[in-house]
């Protein structure tokens, strides 16, 4: 399940809801989830990487430090294999 489902961008939308929405051990659950979407679903990561950008003003330390290397990594992804 997860990115190789038919329609992974409803479950993006319910887990960036979490980011939003939950206390700080959720939020960084679900950036790390959107991370693996990301990883995934090529069609889908500038999209998520806009979600995971505003992750990087988060409150908390464990989720700002797992949204900036999940953007780390993104970008260097996007920038090799921009397709």
């Amino acid at each position: 399940m997860g990115p190789k489902t038919t329609a992974p961008t409803r479950y993006i939308r319910f887990i960036y809801n979490r980011v939003i929405l939950e206390n700080s051990a959720v939020r960084a659950a679900a950036v790390s989830a959107l991370s693996k979407f990301a990883a995934q679903c090529p069609s889908l990561r500038t999209s998520i990487m806009a979600l995971l950008k505003r992750s990087l003003m988060d409150e908390d330390d464990e989720t700002r430090d797992r949204a900036a290397l999940a953007v780390a990594i993104l970008d260097d992804t996007m920038a090799k294999n921009p397709y």
